[in-house]
């Protein structure tokens, strides 16, 4: 059987490993029955990735990327898997862990000198919560969740800690929690505020409607003023007529009268 290496296409990164690869099969009349080949430990000399494959001399492997982190948290992201729940609700927080080349690999980092909180009380997960100070246990995808249930004050709830190294940078979760009893509430808070917009609604109607009665009455007076004003005029204008036909009159009688002596 031959031998198996492992070449790293940056060895400074990850060193090359020849004829290592622990490899056994099991031949019987020439033919391969069966064939087990066991992991082997690989140490990172540097920071970076490195792009391994493994060859038997003639046959060549797929290449695989192989990242060595820092070991060292620069970032811790808190998140839930929703952003509200209901009073009292059950969630989960995820607690990732990063460098500058992302996460970190499975292993107990210091993270916390004083362990993430919730601003409202949980129902359930405080305990767990303060288990990570001062260290985190992450696994191969640098994450670890804790379960949890929501307070059962409503508002906006927020999860954070204090690192133990300005150089880690914390992003505090944050989620919404609402209850029944809130929710029937602001139904009828909403209920109210509308029928407060119908009572000013039907009040400005009204008033408009005032306004344009009042308008009808001072246009009513104005005509009666001009009536009056006009039955004045008439009035007066009959006077002066009696007073031409009385003057006519006493005219005409004293025509009769010269008229008359001239005859005789």
């Amino acid at each position: 059987v031959p031998a198996l290496s492992l070449t790293s296409g940056t060895t400074a990164t990850i060193p090359s490993i020849a004829s290592a690869l622990p490899f056994s099969a099991t031949i019987a009349d020439g033919t391969v029955v069966s064939t087990s080949v066991k992991g082997i430990s690989l140490t990172g000399s540097a920071i970076g990735t490195s792009s391994l494959t493994v060859s038997d001399g003639t046959l060549t492997s797929n290449a695989v990327s192989v990242r060595v982190s820092s070991a060292k948290p620069t970032s811790v992201v808190l998140t839930t898997d929703a952003a509200s729940y209901p009073a009292g609700g059950a969630g989960t927080l995820t607690v990732t862990l990063s460098d500058a080349a992302g996460t970190l690999p499975s292993g107990t980092y210091a993270v916390y000198t004083t362990a993430p909180a919730s601003s409202f009380a949980l129902t359930v997960g405080s305990v767990a919560l303060a288990a990570l100070a001062p260290t985190v246990t992450v696994n191969d995808s640098g994450v670890a969740t804790i379960a949890f249930n929501a307070p059962l004050s409503d508002g906006t709830t927020t999860i954070s800690g204090t690192t133990s190294a300005t150089t880690i940078v914390e992003t505090p979760a944050s989620f919404a929690v609402s209850s029944g009893a809130s929710d029937a509430a602001n139904a009828a808070t909403d209920a109210a505020n509308e029928a407060t917009d119908a009572a000013n609604a039907a009040t400005d109607a009204a008033n408009a409607a005032a306004d344009s009665a009042d308008a009808a009455t001072q246009a009513a007076e104005d005509a009666g003023a001009k009536a009056d004003a006009a039955l004045a005029a008439v009035t007066a204008l009959s006077q002066q007529v009696t007073s031409v036909l009385a003057k006519v009159a006493a005219l005409s009688a004293l025509l009769v009268r010269v008229v008359k002596k001239v005859k005789a």
